[in-house]
């Protein structure tokens, strides 16, 4: 499943499509480096990705947008 969400990366709002399992507890997390192929790939967030402020989800989908 993947969501449309937006977040802060420091003063900047950001907005994009990730797999719903990066997002958290208010937070979204983002591998380091390869974010799309792991993002194709629905990786699990792990220890030591980054993780940014969730602003909002828009909406969620089966499928990659």
């Amino acid at each position: 499943m993947y969501s449309h969400a937006v977040w802060k990366e420091g003063q900047r709002e950001m907005e994009g499509v990730v797999p719903t399992s990066w997002i958290a507890s208010n937070v979204i997390y983002f591998p380091h480096k390869n974010a799309r192929t792991a993002a194709r790939m629905c990786t699990e967030p792990s220890d030591g990705w980054q993780q940014f402020p969730l602003t909002k989800t828009k909406f969620s989908s089966g499928k990659l947008l």
